[in-house]
């Protein structure tokens, strides 16, 4: 099982086994270091006034995202190509010898750049037309997916889950980008972890379509099909 290293605190459920309780509780630690210098130095009254400027979403606007949602249970997403590789493990936050496990099922299904399996690729010319694997490098067995809070970033956190990965994702209103694995039954989890204030409000899209969007109470999970385009 493929495992975020370094999510923050808040998820209690079904911790997986490749994955020590220490590297938990030490990133849990970590980033309750890192935030707190910061948090405390507000004023209680200061977080009165901002929760009280949050517009909470409302009953008929969460009913409408639900029913997009239940006519369109999936989710279109862009493969990640050969030369995306590394930026693509990089972006799963992986411990180390998942990182290699995972590089190295990828080479071994026949889908690493050609520098690493030695193959030489032929100059093209105007009597060597470009080939197919020369023109459009290789899909990979990962996609692409961007998160973000569509609505006030009020420390909304999820958890997703697809073919063996898990991690938890707090939510901005700025785009966070990940790849994730595609399995053979190809379906990605959604659970709220943290609502910070009126739902947590959870915009999921990939490559240049536009975002769906949920809205997710704690302990609440919507599962997604993949669609690869």
């Amino acid at each position: 099982m493929l495992v975020d290293q370094d999510a923050p605190g808040g998820e209690t459920r079904d911790r997986p086994t490749s994955l020590s309780r220490r590297t938990v509780v030490i990133a849990g630690v970590a980033a309750l270091i890192a935030g707190g210098s910061a948090a405390f130095r507000f004023r209680r009254t200061d977080l009165d006034s901002a929760s009280a400027t949050r517009a909470e979403i409302s009953p008929e606007e969460r009913r409408k995202i639900e029913e997009v949602l239940s006519s369109h249970p999936s989710l279109t997403v862009t493969r990640v190509l050969e030369p995306e590789l590394e930026r693509a493990i990089a972006s799963m936050r992986l411990p180390s010898a998942d990182e290699a496990a995972l590089r190295a099922a990828i080479r071994a299904q026949g889908a690493a750049p050609a520098s690493a399996t030695g193959a030489a690729a032929s100059p093209a010319g105007p009597d060597r037309p470009v080939s197919q694997d020369q023109a459009a490098p290789k899909p990979l067995p990962l996609a692409w997916i961007t998160l973000s809070d569509f609505r006030d970033e009020d420390g909304d956190v999820i958890l997703i889950e697809t073919a063996g990965y898990r991690r938890v994702v707090p939510l901005y209103n700025a785009p966070t980008t990940i790849a994730i694995p595609l399995g053979k039954d190809s379906r990605l989890t959604l659970t709220g972890q943290k609502d910070g204030f009126g739902g947590i409000t959870v915009a999921i899209g990939s490559g240049s379509a536009p975002p769906a969007r949920l809205v997710l109470s704690e302990g609440q999970s919507v599962q997604l099909r993949l669609k690869v385009e």
